[in-house]
């Protein structure tokens, strides 16, 4: 696993895929916040554009 190409197609998984593991000021954004804790996410993308 040297480089990482994005493949067309792949789309919404490969968004996910780059979310997992994001590091912000709440805390740390796992695979599991993604599904069971979208307001966390949501947060964090607020935080992201400042608002």
């Amino acid at each position: 696993m040297g480089s990482q190409v994005r493949r067309p197609g792949r789309g919404a998984g490969g968004e996910v895929v780059a979310a997992v593991g994001v590091t912000v000021a709440g805390g740390r954004i796992t695979e599991v916040d993604l599904v069971v804790n979208p307001e966390k996410l949501e947060g964090a993308r607020r935080a992201a554009a400042g608002t």
